[in-house]
C-alpha cells in the first residue's frame, strides 16, 4: 500500500505535465519572414508598404493584421539600430500600431525608448511626447498626460520647424481639453 501512493502520485503528475505541454502546442505562435534588405530606407519603406497593403485586406480579425506589420518595423530596428532616420521613425510606428491596438502600455514603452534613445531629435521628443501624454490619458492618468501635455508647449512653442509647431498646437488643444475635464 506504501509503493501505491507515490505511484499515483507520480502519474498525476505526469498528467498534468501532459496537459500542459498539450495546451501549450495549441497556442498559436507565428514568425513572419520578413526580407532584408539593403539599408535601413528600403527596409523602412518595405515595412510601411506592407503595412498599407495588409491594412487594405478585408479581414474578419482585424487584430491579426497587427503582428506581421510590427515584425516588418521591428526588423528595421533591429537590423539598422545605429540609423538616425529611419530606425527612430520605425519604434515611433511600433509604438502607434501598439495604440492602435489598445496596449497603452506597450505603446509607452517604445515612445519612451525613441524618446531616450534619440534626445537630440527634437521630432522625435516632440512626437513621443505628445503620443506618450495620449497613452496616460487613455489610461485614465490624466494629471500626468496634463504635465506631458505642457510640457510640450513650453519646450517647443517657439521651435522652428513647421511639423514640431503643428505638434505643439496639438497638445495645447489637448491639454486645453484635459484642464477642462
Amino acid at each position: 500500500m506504501s509503493t501505491f501512493k507515490p505511484l499515483w502520485s507520480r502519474l498525476f503528475l505526469l498528467v498534468v505535465v501532459v496537459s500542459l505541454l498539450a495546451a501549450c502546442s495549441w497556442v498559436k505562435r507565428e514568425t513572419y519572414l520578413v526580407p532584408e534588405k539593403r539599408n535601413a530606407q528600403e527596409q523602412f519603406a518595405y515595412a510601411a508598404n506592407f503595412e498599407l497593403r495588409t491594412k487594405a485586406l478585408a479581414t474578419p480579425k482585424q487584430s491579426q493584421v497587427y503582428p506581421p506589420i510590427t515584425q516588418a518595423y521591428e526588423a528595421v530596428i533591429a537590423r539598422f539600430p545605429q540609423d538616425p532616420l529611419y530606425t527612430p521613425q520605425a519604434i515611433l510606428k511600433v509604438g502607434d500600431l501598439y495604440m492602435e491596438q489598445k496596449k497603452y502600455r506597450t505603446a509607452l514603452g517604445y515612445y519612451d525608448q525613441a524618446r531616450k534613445k534619440y534626445a537630440d531629435q527634437d521630432k522625435v521628443q516632440a512626437y513621443s511626447q505628445l503620443h506618450r501624454a495620449q497613452c496616460y490619458e487613455l489610461l485614465g492618468d490624466a494629471a500626468r498626460a496634463r504635465d506631458v501635455y505642457k510640457q510640450i508647449v513650453d519646450l517647443y512653442s517657439n521651435h522652428a520647424d513647421p511639423y514640431v509647431q503643428k505638434i505643439v498646437k496639438q497638445a495645447q488643444e489637448l491639454y486645453d481639453r484635459v484642464l477642462k475635464e
